[in-house]
């Protein structure tokens, strides 16, 4: 069964560095297709961050792959949230494609000029979101924002102790 959804702005502020950042209402949509979604993240500002899913963990502890079907995106991953072992930025383009390694909370980032569309082989038969610990800690470990051009990572006040951030390009 095909589904459609909308994270709008209002869902987001939780999770947003400046949480009375202007945006456009409608941040991200999804075409949910068990083991087959679409994810199509715009391009536009949350403030100083750049545009970005909401972010999760699963439940089951479980992979997940994404390929790259237009834009630049990175691919926030981060284990832990009290005690954040580590967290990592990888930076794919078109045709790339990478695994979420289980145990790890994840969020897409368009870091290009353009749209991101993604496609991911999330089944709910067989592990779902959870949102709850990152909206807990108001987001990731670190914000990504552009600062002169350049990628700037802000660390979240939320947390208590965060290594540094780990960049790959793949």
């Amino acid at each position: 069964m095909t589904k459609f959804s909308i994270r709008k702005i209002d869902e987001m502020r939780e999770v947003l560095m400046d949480s009375t950042a202007s945006a456009p209402e409608q941040l991200y949509f999804v075409i949910h297709q068990p083991g087959k979604n679409v994810t199509i993240l715009p391009h536009y500002r949350l403030g100083r961050e750049y545009p970005k899913t909401y972010g999760h963990f699963h439940k089951p502890e479980a992979e997940e792959r994404y390929r790259i079907l237009m834009g630049e995106v990175g691919i926030l991953i981060q284990k832990g949230v009290d005690h954040v072992e580590e967290i990592r930025l990888i930076k794919l383009k078109k045709g790339g494609q990478f695994t979420v390694p289980k145990g790890y909370a994840h969020s897409l980032i368009n870091l290009g000029r353009g749209p991101v569309v993604t496609l991911d082989d999330h089944d709910p038969e067989k592990f779902e979101n959870d949102y709850h610990l990152i909206k807990g800690k108001h987001g990731f470990a670190y914000y990504l924002t552009e600062e002169k051009g350049k990628l700037k990572t802000i660390p979240n006040p939320n947390y208590v102790r965060v290594p540094s951030l780990i960049k790959e390009e793949v």
